[in-house]
């Protein structure tokens, strides 16, 4: 069997967000087909309360190479980094994504990779005799630039960069010429370094094209992401609660700026029409952007934060994925068809997904029809004809044996 090393962003379990489950069962389909290593980038308390081996057992079969990042360390600068942490908390300052403080990160440069983590990787790859190195999202991209030539290497692109800037840049009124010279840059870039891996693997049809249309001559799969399958919910849920649902992290700021957009130009509508509703917001917020929100919306605007149970959680609501930025496929809405819970969304929220407006979802960008769509899923028979046919189409499409199938002769 092949030695296998795949270099996520973070740590992919515990499963905390659709990144995280793309990338779990990913790895969870090599089982009995190579011989599989992850790199985690850890800190020193986390290594030692062993939260960076927590993948080892959801699957066993994995090895993790922890890389412990030495700013983590108890250093003077450790200490100033918690002492400021702390007084952040006390003054209440906000912890959302710095693309809203300011709007030109938006398009920032690729990231740089730290000697530190390349040397790691380099030695990973010679002392496990490493055949296949796989970077997982564009964080890590660059390592191509840094791998040996005799090693395989494989991009697994989960979200198109260029794609997210150039709707971040629609968004914006003011457009300067360096945000524009930037894009242009990092576009040229980015697809350079998708040329110079062995092969890539999308999420979806789309992706696969707009890549091609972008000049990426390698080699690309597509290899539809699968959700947890143990959230399949066979019985359907016939209660109908009046709460909207979104899953989602505050720190992912296409998360943020959907559901801002949804707040101040669909919410108000709702209310007018039918001011029982709520709207719960499932994933890690800030405690400031969770106390604004529900002071400015009279507390039926919820950051209820990590749930145990999603399934409880979704059970009779509806699900909004208002977006307006991104790329790549919305693991949320896989999760909602496998829990049976109805789906209200924007054209860039379904993108990529089989999605069909009017028989298995509501899909619009106008706020009133938005709202008219919400609406018209209290009637349970509706309800009842999406989930079912939403939920026929994505075990068809998205299962564990179509995954496998579309993978596995890369590592071969």
């Amino acid at each position: 069997m092949k030695n296998i090393l795949i270099i996520p962003p973070f740590n992919p379990y515990p499963l905390v967000s659709g990144g995280h489950q793309a990338i779990f069962n990913g790895i969870a389909i090599l089982k009995d087909v190579a011989n599989v290593y992850i790199y985690v980038e850890t800190t020193e308390s986390q290594h030692k309360r062993g939260e960076d081996r927590l993948i080892e057992e959801a699957l066993p079969f994995v090895h993790v190479l922890s890389n412990i990042d030495p700013a983590s360390k108890h250093t003077i600068k450790w200490y100033w980094k918690v002492l400021m942490n702390k007084l952040k908390g006390k003054l209440g300052i906000n912890d959302a994504p710095k693309e809203v403080a300011n709007p030109q990160l938006r398009i920032e440069s690729i990231s740089e990779l730290s000697e530190h983590k390349i040397t790691f990787v380099l030695n990973a790859i010679k002392q496990y005799h490493i055949d296949i190195v796989q970077v997982e999202m564009m964080p890590d991209i660059r390592l191509i630039n840094s791998l040996p030539k005799e090693v395989k290497t494989i991009f697994v692109q989960h979200e198109i960069k260029f794609v997210r800037d150039e709707l971040f840049l629609q968004t914006m009124e003011n457009i300067t010429e360096t945000m524009n010279a930037m894009y242009n840059q990092n576009k040229k870039e980015e697809i350079e370094l998708h040329n110079k891996y062995d092969h890539v693997i999308t999420l979806s049809l789309i992706d696969t094209k707009k890549l091609i249309e972008a000049g990426v001559t390698t080699p690309i799969t597509t290899s539809l992401a699968i959700v947890n399958p143990s959230l399949c919910q066979l019985t359907v849920e016939t209660s109908v609660r009046k709460v909207l649902s979104y899953v989602g992290p505050e720190s992912h700021y296409p998360n943020y700026d959907g559901i801002m957009w949804f707040l101040e130009n669909c919410w108000p509508l709702l209310l007018a029409r039918d001011p029982e509703y709520d709207f719960q917001i499932i994933g890690k917020w800030s405690e400031q952007t969770a106390n604004e929100l529900a002071q400015k919306y009279n507390n039926k605007v919820h950051c209820v934060g990590f749930v145990d149970d999603l399934r409880k959680a979704l059970a009779g609501t509806t699900m909004i994925v208002p977006l307006n930025i991104g790329s790549g496929i919305r693991m949320k809405i896989l999760e909602a068809a496998q829990l049976n819970v109805p789906v209200v969304t924007t054209h860039v929220g379904g993108e990529g997904l089989p999605l069909i407006d009017g028989e298995n979802s509501f899909i619009t960008d106008i706020p009133s029809q938005f709202i008219d769509d919400i609406l018209k899923l209290q009637d349970k028979s509706l309800r009842q004809k999406f989930v079912m046919s939403l939920r026929g189409v994505i075990a068809a499409k998205y299962s564990i044996q179509a995954l496998r199938e579309s993978r596995i002769s890369l590592y071969q």
